[in-house]
């Protein structure tokens, strides 16, 4: 990350974040630590997401981000039977993933997966 981007993306967020971390542990040290986490661990994540974006751009696919548990606005579907978020992850990590179509329906995402096991 460049400082001109620290500068546009972490700073803005520090002005918001430092006054709720102090009033919430009352210690400027330990908000200090805390704020240091959180701003790493906002890179790790965005840097994942430019990854992820950068691999379906290449590949002409349309990024999958697997909902948490709890999270009932996605759908997924395995060849056709409807399964956990915990299948396709399993899948993605097994490269076994030959085609994606993803929908809305009705206020939820719908994404379709055809396994390359199906289509031989």
């Amino acid at each position: 990350m460049t400082t001109e981007e620290f500068k546009n993306t972490v700073i803005p967020y520090s002005v918001k974040l430092y006054p709720m971390l102090f009033r919430i542990l009352k210690n400027e040290e330990e908000t200090r630590d805390v704020e240091q986490q959180a701003q790493l661990q906002f890179e790790k994540q965005r840097e994942r997401f430019e990854k992820q974006r950068e691999l379906a751009e290449k590949y002409g696919r349309q990024p999958i981000f697997l909902s948490t548990p709890g999270d009932t606005s996605a759908v997924y579907y395995i060849d056709g039977k409807k399964v956990k978020s915990d299948k396709v992850k399993e899948l993605l990590k097994n490269n076994e993933v030959e085609k994606i179509e993803k929908t809305n329906d009705g206020g939820k995402t719908v994404i379709k997966i055809k396994t390359k096991k199906a289509l031989d």
